[in-house]
């Protein structure tokens, strides 16, 4: 009897089921690898919740000083200008400033803080 169609056949059918084996161990490997950066930008993203500084006291104390009493993000209003935003470290000097968005750099002097946000996890 001739066994070639047989033979054929189990040789195709060895190479699909590797085939898709190989296929959903790549495609659980992605999966992994999505869940595991989604974790990660949602850490990210509750580690830097900014939270508004809404005590007075502590912008007169800023804007006196000078400095940055926390980590976050800071509003300055300018005499002649939109206000203009910053990203400040604990204990920067509103001297040396760098802005994004709109570049202030010229009114540095005439700044007055407006507004102050912190990260809400920066004492933990």
């Amino acid at each position: 009897m001739n066994n070639k169609g047989f033979a054929i056949t189990g040789i195709l059918y060895t190479i699909f089921i590797l085939f898709i084996m190989t296929m959903l161990a790549i495609l659980s490997g992605l999966n992994t690898r999505m869940k595991l950066l989604e974790k990660s930008v949602i850490s990210f993203q509750e580690d830097y919740e900014l939270t508004e500084v809404t005590d007075s006291t502590d912008i007169n104390t800023m804007n006196q000083q000078r400095t940055a009493l926390y980590d976050g993000k800071y509003v300055f209003n300018t005499t002649s200008s939109q206000p203009c935003t910053a990203y400040l470290k604990k204990s920067t000097s509103f001297d040396s400033i760098t802005f994004i968005e709109k570049d202030c750099t010229n009114d540095k002097q005439n700044i007055t803080l407006n507004k102050a946000y912190k990260f809400k996890k920066e004492n933990e």
